[in-house]
């Protein structure tokens, strides 16, 4: 839906024309917009809890020599995954450490030509240890990315089609609040709505069964271990 067709399904619901005397939306759409985009965040943070492969993207960051700190271009609301992206190389998770952890990963002034782990401050990474040599697009930052603050003509640019209605709906309920008027029909139909399209998105691939996998972190790409003291590939293969 474009941001035209949002507000005139908003107005729709509402019964609320522009040409109505005494309307809370008069033309000009200011206030309107307001609810719109208002309504629109809210449905991203309800969609992003089962569909978050749908709002998923990337930033590279590229190693600097000496600098441990890297401020994210993008606006982001979860971390996904912080992967080693080196040409020629295997994608490998590389760990985060909060800062109470920081003693076990580094020592101060250490520096390495591969970071070892990550944290954050705000919204800027920080590798441990200092980069030791600058490396192009070293690391590869997975991110769940919201819509835009603002909705543009064309409307949002992210949420699938499908689940576009539910932005006017989420409008209606948020100002009936701000009205102080009764938003249960909204919720319902809100509520309904959204059901729907959570049993569908969340199971998009149905190639083939999908089980609960394991934490990454339990995963390793390599085992040094003998194979004449251990039975590496268990008993049953």
């Amino acid at each position: 839906m474009t941001l035209a067709e949002i507000r005139t399904a908003v107005r729709s619901l509402l019964k609320e024309s522009q040409t109505d005397e005494g309307t809370i939306f008069p033309s000009g759409d200011v206030l309107l917009d307001f609810f719109i985009n208002m309504a629109c965040e809210l449905v991203v943070l309800d969609l992003a809890e089962f569909m978050p492969e749908v709002f998923l993207n990337s930033e590279d960051i590229t190693l600097v020599a000496g600098t441990s700190e890297y401020t994210l271009t993008a606006e982001w609301m979860r971390v996904w995954a912080m992967m080693k992206n080196v040409t020629n190389e295997s994608p490998t998770i590389i760990p985060y450490a909060d800062i109470q952890s920081l003693s076990s990963r580094m020592y101060t002034g250490e520096t390495a030509t591969d970071p070892e782990a990550w944290t954050l401050k705000g919204d800027t990474v920080i590798f441990i240890p200092t980069p030791s040599a600058a490396k192009t697009d070293y690391a590869r930052f997975w991110y769940i990315a919201p819509e835009a603050a603002t909705m543009v003509s064309g409307g949002p640019a992210i949420i699938p089609r499908m689940a576009h209605k539910l932005i006017p709906l989420q409008a209606c309920m948020v100002i009936c609040a701000m009205d102080g008027a009764d938003k249960t029909r909204w919720e319902t139909l809100y509520g309904y709505t959204a059901q729907r399209i959570r049993d569908t998105y969340q199971f998009r691939i149905q190639q083939q069964p999908r089980f609960i996998g394991g934490s990454i972190l339990d995963k390793t790409g390599g085992d040094t271990r003998d194979r004449a003291l251990y039975d590496k590939l268990g008993f049953f293969r």
